[in-house]
C-alpha cells in the first residue's frame, strides 16, 4: 500500500489542479515546432485539434500535410486521433518509476527546451493528457506540455528511431 501512495497522491493533485483550472490552454502548448539543422515548420496544436475533430484542415496544416506522401496522410490523421484511457495514477506510477524516468531521460532530448526541465515536462503532460476526455493521446499530450511551444529536433528523433536506442529499456530475452 505504501509503495502506491506517492503514485496516488500525484495523480490526486493532478486532477485537482486540472480541475482549479491550473493545467489551462493558457499554460500548455500552442504550437508545436520540428527542427531539423537550422529549419523550423511550426503547426498550432489548436489546428491539429480541429484536423483530428471535424478533419477540417487550416492553411499551415496544409502547408504541413502538403510534405506528407498523400498515402500516409490517413495513417497520420489516425495516429493522431489514437488516446488511450490510461489511469492516471497508473501513468504516474510508471513515470516515476526507475524505467519511466529512464525512459523520460533518452527521449528528453528529441524535446528542445530553453531550461533543464526535460524529463519534468515530459512527465507532466503525460501524466496531465491522461485527464483528458478520451485520455492519452499525441494532441492531448501536446495540449498538457508546460510552455507555449513543444519543439522537436527531428534529427535526434530519427536519430532515437533509428538506432533502437530505446530497446535494451526493456531487455532483451535470453537465449537458453
Amino acid at each position: 500500500m505504501m509503495k502506491k501512495l506517492p503514485g496516488l497522491l500525484v495523480g490526486l493533485g493532478l486532477a485537482a489542479g486540472a480541475a482549479l483550472g491550473l493545467a489551462t490552454p493558457a499554460r500548455a502548448a500552442q504550437t508545436v515546432s520540428f527542427w531539423y539543422g537550422p529549419f523550423e515548420r511550426s503547426i498550432s496544436v489548436a489546428d491539429l485539434r480541429q484536423y483530428i475533430t471535424t478533419g477540417q484542415v487550416s492553411p499551415d496544416l496544409r502547408g504541413f500535410l502538403d510534405m506528407v506522401k498523400p498515402k500516409d496522410r490517413a495513417g497520420l490523421q489516425i495516429t493522431l486521433k489514437t488516446t488511450f484511457p490510461l489511469s492516471t495514477v497508473k501513468v504516474s506510477d510508471l513515470v516515476y518509476s526507475p524505467l519511466g524516468t529512464k525512459l523520460l531521460e533518452r527521449v528528453s532530448p528529441i524535446f528542445i527546451r530553453p531550461d533543464d526541465a526535460g524529463v519534468t515536462a515530459l512527465r507532466a503532460a503525460l501524466v496531465l493528457a491522461t485527464l483528458q476526455p478520451g485520455g492519452l493521446g499525441l494532441v492531448s499530450f501536446l495540449e498538457a506540455y508546460p510552455g507555449s511551444n513543444v519543439s522537436i529536433n527531428v534529427a535526434k528523433l530519427v536519430k532515437i528511431a533509428r538506432d533502437g536506442s530505446l530497446k535494451d529499456l526493456m531487455g532483451t530475452t535470453p537465449t537458453p
